[in-house]
């Protein structure tokens, strides 16, 4: 049984058990997806000076360790000066409470690091207004700057917005 390592820019080592992700499928198009089974999925790729995620969840911590340790999209943004996230998140944008706390971790770090703001789409998700709550209070606790649209369009709109 192996180890993986965590991404050391975070200023610590994570370690995952290689037999809960067995599953992990990398596809290296226009970005990196990252599927893992039962534990969702995430997409990135750069537009300019906007990291693009598309998700689906819910995710735990497995996910969000692998989704950052290998996303070296999100390390080459960190080197722009002033830069946004535009997250799409399919069905239950649901965290698991050690989930979570990466995902808080993660936001700060790169708030530290250029970013400024997300704009979040929320679709088919069962329950929309809890999982806005959910998602609402982890960029609250991150300290972050965040909006929810209805379309990419908009997002797109109050990012440039927010970045200029």
């Amino acid at each position: 049984m192996g180890i993986l390592r965590g991404d050391k820019d975070y200023g610590k080592y994570i370690g995952v058990n290689i037999s809960l992700i067995s599953d992990l499928l990398l596809t290296f198009k226009m970005g990196l997806t990252i599927m893992m089974s039962d534990h969702g999925t995430l997409a990135f790729k750069l537009e300019d000076n906007i990291l693009m995620i598309e998700g689906c969840g819910p995710w735990n911590k497995e996910a969000m360790i692998l989704s950052t340790h290998n996303a070296g999209l999100v390390q080459r943004q960190r080197k722009k000066a002033r830069w946004g996230v535009i997250a799409v998140l399919n069905g239950d944008p649901i965290h698991t409470p050690d989930a979570a706390q990466l995902l808080i971790e993660y936001v700060k770090y790169d708030k530290q690091n250029g970013r400024i703001a997300t704009a979040l789409i929320l679709t088919d998700s069962t329950c929309p207004e809890l999982a806005k709550r959910h998602i609402a209070d982890l960029y609250d606790k991150a300290g972050e700057d965040y909006q929810f649209f209805s379309n990419i369009c908009d997002a797109k709109i109050w990012m440039a917005t927010v970045l200029a």
